[in-house]
């Protein structure tokens, strides 16, 4: 699983390389949180919340699985999500809720972030799952949204957002929560399938 935002090919390999393909995040949470979190009160306090929300380790849909991931920006935002994914037997992805909880210091309209959250998410499905540009004799192939796809409200998760109350000096809410997104799907995908997913977009891993 993802501890934090370094480049996605990075953060794929970290959780295996650390600790083995099959070690659990829940139960490693307290030597990993000592290690990686030690002195990020904020960090901690935002991971500890959405495992919480999401119930980790007890997806509601069958054969589905959950993968985290969290991110941090300076010391103004940190935000970490909750994937809950399904593979069937034909490759078919099904991203059935994201859980976000962000700590962005005080927030002067909650309305605002919420909705930034759920763009962010939405935005980081369609470039993480089917955004691929392609080449062919020096010219782009892909012309307009029928051949370049991007999430419909058919495909949309639920999106749950937990917003952190906090008195700290308030820092940005725009796009912070794009980056665990995707870390969180691929992570979720490998609990569900066992298909540990490397490279974007996944439609290149069979599947859709």
């Amino acid at each position: 699983n993802v501890i934090a935002m370094p480049p996605f090919g990075v953060v794929v390999e970290l959780w295996p390389a650390f600790w083995g393909p099959g070690a659990d995040f829940v139960l490693l949470s307290d030597e990993l949180r000592l290690h990686h979190l030690e002195g990020n009160d904020r960090a901690y306090n935002v991971m500890q919340q959405v495992l919480e929300l999401a119930d980790w380790g007890n997806p509601k849909n069958a054969g589905a699985g959950h993968g985290c991931a969290i991110n941090q920006i300076g010391n103004d935002a940190f935000v970490a999500h909750v994937a809950e994914v399904s593979v069937d037997k034909s490759g078919k992805v099904k991203v059935h809720k994201v859980w976000v909880s962000i700590d962005i210091g005080v927030v002067i309209n909650p309305d605002i972030v919420r909705a930034q959250v759920e763009g962010s998410v939405i935005y980081a499905m369609s470039t993480g799952l089917y955004g691929e540009i392609t080449l062919n004799r020096g010219a782009v192939e892909q012309s307009n949204f029928h051949d370049y796809k991007l999430i419909s409200m058919a495909d949309a998760p639920e999106i749950e957002v937990d917003i952190v109350e906090s008195t700290e000096d308030p820092g940005g809410a725009g796009e912070h929560a794009v980056g665990p997104t995707i870390p969180a799907i691929t992570n979720a995908i490998y609990r569900a399938s066992g298909e540990r997913v490397r490279t974007l977009p996944i439609t290149r891993h069979g599947l859709l």
